[in-house]
């Protein structure tokens, strides 16, 4: 409820982006720019739950590399969600810039900072991927898409019976075999997203279907080492995919050691 804002003062705008929940627009609250999410009008009840889940996590959650949550509009169909407004998506980017390893250093920095204090929080984002990174106007770089977030440890973890769709070329092995989200599938997700960025925003397990990626996920392979990339870099990525598991650091590991890769 204290998230709740009036419908009056805000003021759609042009569209900036969209998928399967809806779009997002360029508004105005109370003169202040925003984005604002919205849902499709004729959305199914589990698509709703998500978007109230996302609210929810986003309430929850203040850091400088973590999209900030506004305000919402839940009390009408379709409800809104009003967000700091970004500049550009990471990976339209990442396509049509060329990045110096200072640059991928600073970026994969930035990413794992937001994901630190994301599982500090006691949430798994569940869904890393260059996508789903923001870029504000001054270059900061900013975890978006919380829509498949959920409390670490939480029942929802448990994937088991659930209809929950999540990207096959970003999942963990183990997801796939024992259907259990956990603090480490989203490590594996890191990897591949700092694999995307060294990269320039390559697809993973390109020239693979969906199926034959799945399959060659949970086989135990992983995306080739980037051409020209620097061994401290595929030595992180290699970190992420370790089997089992739990031998994959944690968050506060990778910016420790990307912030000494930095100095250095």
């Amino acid at each position: 409820e204290a998230w709740e804002l009036f419908p009056q003062d805000l003021e759609l705008g042009q569209t900036i982006g969209g998928g399967k929940f809806g779009k997002v627009y360029e508004g105005l609250l109370n003169d202040q720019k925003v984005a604002i999410k919205t849902m499709r009008k004729k959305s199914d009840p589990a698509a709703l739950a998500e978007f109230r889940r996302e609210a929810a996590v986003m309430s929850q959650l203040q850091h400088q590399n973590v999209i900030q949550l506004l305000g919402v509009v839940l009390n009408q169909h379709p409800p809104l969600l009003i967000m700091e407004l970004m500049g550009a998506c990471f990976l339209d980017l990442l396509k049509r810039c060329t990045l110096s390893e200072k640059d991928i250093l600073d970026c994969a920095l930035q990413i794992a900072a937001g994901l630190e204090y994301v599982h500090h929080s006691g949430y798994l984002h569940c869904d890393i991927a260059c996508r789903n990174v923001l870029v504000a106007n001054s270059g900061r770089l900013v975890l978006g898409d919380l829509g498949l977030a959920r409390k670490m440890d939480s029942p929802e973890c448990n994937l088991k019976g659930s209809k929950a769709k999540f990207p096959i070329r970003w999942t963990s092995p183990e997801v796939f075999q024992q259907q259990m989200l956990t603090r480490y599938s989203d490590i594996w997700s890191f990897g591949i997203t700092l694999w995307e960025v060294v990269t320039q925003g390559g697809v993973p397990y390109e020239g693979l279907t969906n199926k034959e990626a799945k399959r060659t996920v949970k086989e135990g392979n992983t995306p080739g080492r980037p051409s020209n990339c620097p061994n401290s870099l595929y030595n992180i990525m290699q970190q992420c995919w370790r089997t089992p598991a739990e031998q994959r650091p944690h968050f506060d590991d990778l910016v420790h050691e990307l912030i000494s890769l930095k100095i250095n």
